[in-house]
């Protein structure tokens, strides 16, 4: 029996805190951030820029998985909370330690606007 996938994405838009010349590269951040769930389901594949920065910490699809993956989505639904705040950081690509902001040379912030909540809700990051 065939099943579809339904994927609920946790999506926080990008507040970039940082000189003008790296404001480019980062403005991609959510559309990345999407894209490594996304792209599995609609290519059967990671994203190009996510097998380039990830390398072997992730796992790589056989021409069956691929298939299999391709297409096999039901409902897809955005989560959104809060915005993140980043400020660009090429020291950590020199780390050994990697994971998910050190592969976008970035530190992540959450926003100070809300004190008081752990995920200030924040809904004009839809806009």
């Amino acid at each position: 029996m065939w099943q579809q996938i339904g994927v609920t994405i946790f999506f926080s838009f990008v507040l970039v805190v940082l000189d003008q010349d790296a404001v480019i590269g980062l403005k991609l951040i959510p559309r990345e951030e999407a894209s490594r769930v996304m792209k599995p389901l609609l290519h059967g594949d990671y994203p190009t820029s996510m097998k380039k920065i990830a390398g072997e910490r992730i796992p790589t699809f056989t021409d069956r998985e691929s298939k299999l993956v391709k297409g096999s989505y039901g409902f897809i639904g955005l989560i959104h909370y809060t915005n993140i705040n980043i400020t660009y950081n090429s020291l950590v690509l020199e780390s050994n330690l990697r994971d998910f902001s050190a592969d976008m040379a970035v530190l992540m912030h959450g926003s100070d606007l809300f004190e008081n909540a752990e995920y200030p809700i924040e809904p004009w990051g839809l806009i």
